[in-house]
């Protein structure tokens, strides 16, 4: 309950110090061996689905988000993840959460990272939980991503996970509300 008020509370102040800490919220409730998503929801039972535009990122040649800089091209959905910003064309899929997990949120340089990669990468490789240099091929590339390319003031990767934690936010709140009550 705790990690989704904090969860909360980085969504309505998503400055780059607490969208890095968002990275250490969302490996545990979704990514470690024994995610805390999971052993909430086994009273609960409730069927958990995260909801994001049908569309993503699929092809070099489907920008939704388009930067270059520094030698480092990337595409990226940003805001058009999250359920807030879609319009009424949006086609919306629900997702379980490893389909989720295995979203794909941006390209660089001819590869897809994909959610999970993203959180692994910022909660430990860019010090949400540990600060290690990058050894997987994503992480490296999030990692240059991240010193080149800046969006809304933050480097780009922690611009990205802020639609992860809204996609993330309105997913578990049927959980939230039954743990709650």
């Amino acid at each position: 309950m705790w990690d989704y008020e904090r969860l909360q509370e980085i969504i309505k102040n998503p400055s780059a110090a607490n969208l890095l800490n968002s990275s250490s919220i969302l490996r545990k409730l979704l990514c470690d061996t024994n995610p805390l998503v999971h052993q909430a929801n086994r009273n609960a039972k409730i069927k958990i689905q995260f909801q994001v535009s049908e569309y993503g990122i699929t092809r070099e040649d489907d920008p939704i988000f388009e930067g270059s800089r520094g030698g480092i091209q990337y595409l990226s959905q940003i805001d058009s993840l999250c359920p807030g910003n879609f319009d009424e064309n949006t086609n919306i899929v629900q997702l379980n959460l490893d389909s989720f997990l295995s979203t794909k949120v941006v390209f660089i340089r001819g590869r897809m990272v994909s959610v999970l990669e993203l959180i692994k990468y910022l909660s430990d490789n860019a010090g949400g939980v540990h600060k290690d240099k990058p050894s997987k091929e994503s992480s490296k590339l999030l990692e240059g991503l991240g010193i080149n390319h800046y969006v809304g003031g933050v480097p780009a990767p922690l611009r990205i996970i802020l639609s992860v934690c809204q996609v993330v936010s309105v997913a578990l709140f049927p959980l939230y509300k039954w743990i709650k009550a």
